[in-house]
């Protein structure tokens, strides 16, 4: 008689009677009446319809189940550290400022989920820069050696000699 659903916890269903050619009377175990009603049920719940044919009195009655996925709790992600110019995305949006956010987002069961995160700008590395032997004449090697004031576990120096593109890692270079 009525096609089961399933829905996300605080979603309403709407169910109807399918194939029905009055004058029926349609009374619900919900207590509801009429060929289609809109329930919301807080767990899975099957319901009940009683049919009574108004011309002979004749009683059927049908099942249905409403399916009810739960909530999906929220989810904290924490400080996201960035540096200027990066960002983060969270359910395809993008995110650069320092902030907190909330994040709606739907779950792979079709129900929503909240994400909530904050992103924390980093100022990024300071550092200075000595050279030895300069100014050098043409031919002469000069030693760059960088310093780095304010030093994070994991941060690696990287220079790239702008004229072949090779790179080399490590405080100093010549």
């Amino acid at each position: 008689l009525v096609n089961g659903q399933t829905i996300c916890l605080g979603e309403s269903a709407t169910l109807t009677v399918l194939n029905s050619f009055p004058p029926y009377f349609y009374n619900w175990s919900s207590g509801d009446f009429g060929e289609t009603i809109t329930v919301s049920p807080t767990t899975t719940t099957t319901y009940t319809i009683f049919v009574t044919d108004q011309d002979n009195g004749c009683v059927s009655f049908g099942q249905v189940t409403v399916a009810v996925l739960p909530q999906v709790p929220p989810t904290n992600l924490g400080p996201q550290i960035i540096c200027p110019g990066q960002s983060v995305t969270v359910c395809g949006n993008v995110y650069d400022s320092p902030g907190n956010y909330t994040e709606v987002c739907t779950s792979w069961l079709g129900c929503d989920s909240i994400i909530n995160f904050s992103i924390v700008l980093s100022p990024g590395p300071d550092f200075i820069v000595n050279a030895t032997n300069n100014p050098a004449c043409l031919g002469e090697t000069v030693l760059l050696n960088a310093v780095l004031l304010n030093p994070n576990p994991g941060t690696t120096l990287t220079w790239t000699n702008l004229s072949t593109f090779e790179v080399f890692t490590g405080p100093s270079i010549s």
